[in-house]
């Protein structure tokens, strides 16, 4: 798993405090919704009840998604998965409803939002490559900070300028660090090769399925699909993110 669940938040702190003293980076964080992958038959948790009707329509499609396909020990794919579901779930709703408007609000903040992700995912990249330099540790350290403070400026600017509200700000505020970066990879650096597969299916969600269920036993494809991101965090619980410092 990329991350670990607590439903003892004080467990969860011990924890990431472990990590963090051996040299990670780590990042705690309460979440509100999880599956627990078909245990349950009713994913509506009451703290998701404070989310806006999308939210946890979105939501709902989201850890449904789960319990019809988790691979263990893959969370990247077990995640954009699920994500994929969600936002071709809520779209399909909110046509169905008749929703229009919506909808296309819906697609112009989900393009934006995509293009900040990719900012965390290309900054993710270039921390990779400085990870492979031959560069003594103070150098390396600091290279990261800049590329890490970096990132940060530019997912400020795109929120600046597409007026968004992505619910990053306290990572950045804090100090962005591997573990975040590592959390938005999990969620969504896969997504677009999922979306791309769905749209070559013509869009029919039982073949994409079908698809789908059939990459649970071939690691390799779904390894070479997704190459190469391992962090959206989940949405009462409480999740620590660890990575390498």
């Amino acid at each position: 798993m990329s991350y670990r669940g607590y439903f003892k938040e004080q467990s969860a702190r011990d924890f990431a405090a472990h990590l963090a003293a051996r040299g990670d980076d780590v990042f705690v964080a309460g979440i509100t919704a999880y599956s627990t992958l078909g245990h349950f038959s009713d994913p509506v948790l009451s703290s998701m009840l404070s989310y806006d009707e999308l939210d946890l329509v979105s939501t709902i499609f989201h850890e449904l998604a789960h319990q019809l396909l988790y691979v263990p020990g893959d969370s990247d794919f077990n995640e954009a998965f699920a994500t994929t579901v969600e936002q071709e779930g809520l779209r399909r709703w909110l046509q169905a409803h008749g929703r229009g408007g919506e909808l296309e609000r819906y697609q112009v903040e989900d393009r934006a939002l995509q293009t900040i992700v990719e900012v965390f995912i290309d900054g993710r990249a270039e921390l990779a490559t400085l990870y492979q330099q031959p560069l003594q540790p103070a150098q390396m350290r600091e290279r990261k900070r800049e590329l890490l403070a970096e990132t940060s400026q530019r997912v400020r600017e795109l929120e600046q300028s597409y007026g968004l509200h992505t619910g990053y700000d306290q990572w950045l505020d804090e100090g962005l660090n591997n573990a975040h970066l590592a959390s938005v990879g999990t969620y969504f650096g896969c997504v677009p090769a999922l979306q791309h597969v769905l749209e070559r299916q013509h869009g029919s969600l039982p073949q994409f399925y079908a698809l789908m269920i059939r990459l649970r036993r071939a690691p390799q494809l779904r390894r070479a699909l997704c190459q190469p991101t391992p962090v959206r965090a989940p949405r009462n619980s409480t999740k620590v993110a660890a990575a390498p410092d």
